[in-house]
């Protein structure tokens, strides 16, 4: 069980970064022989949403939490079988 944080400079949105640095951590899940990954995402993140279905993210549901900066917010949970 891990968890993985990703950021990408906003100077170099839009150039693919995030989908490779995922799709090389999918890689190194199945070298660790891991099943398949669950990814957490912020509702209101839709470029992260986009890149987990680009990979093969499928939605498992939708869940409410809080925390302190935002208060009551929305995540989506995706697995991706590997």
């Amino acid at each position: 069980i891990g968890s993985i944080g990703y950021a990408v400079r906003v100077s170099e949105w839009g150039k693919g970064y995030g989908t490779e640095i995922i799709r090389q951590g999918l890689i190194i899940a199945k070298e660790q022989g891991m099943e398949k990954v669950l990814f957490t995402i912020n509702n209101k993140n839709a470029t992260s949403i986009h890149v987990c279905k680009k990979l093969g993210g499928e939605l498992m549901d939708t869940i409410k939490a809080y925390n302190d900066i935002e208060g009551h917010h929305l995540l989506r949970r995706y697995w991706i079988v590997l």
